[in-house]
C-alpha cells in the first residue's frame, strides 16, 4: 500500500514549503499533493517544478488541478515538460473545478462534459505527434506539442470523482479517483 501526502494550505513560505516536501521524502511516504486554486498562495504546477528541483524520489502531483485554468494544449505542454523535470513523477489529479470561476472571467458552463474533452485531448497531445479534435468547447487542428511525458503512455491521470457520472467518467477514462468522502 502506498501513501501520499497533501501540501498543507497553512504553509505560505517556500523554503518551508520545500523542507516540508524533503521531510516527506525522507520519511518515505510515496507522493506529495498539491491544490490548484486561484486563493492558494502559489500557482500548483509552478511550485510542483520547484519541489521536482529539490527531491529525488518522491512522486509530485495535484489534487486537484482545475483544467479550465489553462488551455488544455498549454496544460499539456506544461504536465509534460513538468514530468521530464522530474524524471516521470509527476500525477495529473484532475477535476471539473470549483471555487474559481470568478477569476477567470467568463462562466464555466457544463463543467463536467468541459473536463472530459479536456482530458480527451490531454492524452491526445501526450501521446500523439498531430491532434484534431473536434467538440463542444476545444476545436483543434493539426495541434502539437514538443515535448512528450516520459511515462508511458502518460504520467498517471487521476479524476476528482464525486456521484455516479463522475465516477463512470473516472472509470472510462482514469487511472485513479480522489474522493473526499
Amino acid at each position: 500500500m502506498k501513501f501520499g501526502i497533501g501540501l498543507p494550505l497553512s504553509l505560505t513560505d517556500t523554503t518551508q514549503i520545500l523542507e516540508y516536501a524533503r521531510c516527506i521524502e525522507a520519511l518515505g511516504f510515496d507522493s506529495i499533493l498539491i491544490a490548484d486554486h486561484t486563493f492558494i498562495e502559489y500557482e500548483a504546477l509552478s511550485l510542483l517544478t520547484a519541489i521536482a528541483m529539490k527531491t529525488t524520489k518522491v512522486r509530485i502531483g495535484t489534487m486537484v488541478l482545475d483544467g479550465n485554468r489553462r488551455p488544455p494544449a498549454l496544460l499539456a505542454h506544461t504536465t509534460a515538460t513538468l514530468d521530464r523535470i522530474s524524471h516521470g513523477r509527476l500525477i495529473v489529479g484532475i477535476g471539473k473545478g470549483v471555487f474559481n470561476d470568478a477569476s477567470y472571467g467568463f462562466t464555466i458552463s457544463r463543467p463536467v462534459t468541459r473536463m472530459v474533452e479536456i482530458i480527451q485531448i490531454l492524452k491526445k497531445l501526450w501521446t500523439s505527434d498531430k491532434v484534431t479534435f473536434t467538440g463542444d468547447f476545444f476545436q483543434l487542428q493539426e495541434c502539437s506539442i514538443a515535448a512528450k511525458p516520459i511515462q508511458d503512455p502518460n504520467p498517471p491521470l487521476w479524476i476528482a470523482s464525486f456521484g455516479k457520472r463522475m465516477h463512470r467518467i473516472a472509470v472510462t477514462l482514469a487511472d485513479g479517483f480522489i474522493t473526499q468522502n
